[in-house]
């Protein structure tokens, strides 16, 4: 998948992924960098048409020097 140009605040992506089926699941990865070391953390949130809501995730990154 080629992702379009970074949003002009770096915040947001969205991803359109193909239609649901009963009892799917879906897996998206990614790589992350940072310019210092430290903790950081990432927000994944996730909308359906099929249910109500929004269902979010936060991930703690953590950043160390190679």
């Amino acid at each position: 998948m080629t992702l379009p140009p970074a949003p002009a605040n770096v915040a947001q992506y969205s991803i359109i992924t193909a239609a649901p089926a009963a009892g799917g699941s879906a897996t998206i990865t990614y790589d992350v960098a940072a310019k210092n070391a430290g903790t950081y953390h990432s927000l994944a949130a996730m909308t359906s048409d099929q249910t109500p809501g929004t269902t979010q995730v936060l991930t703690t990154l953590t950043a160390t020097h190679p």
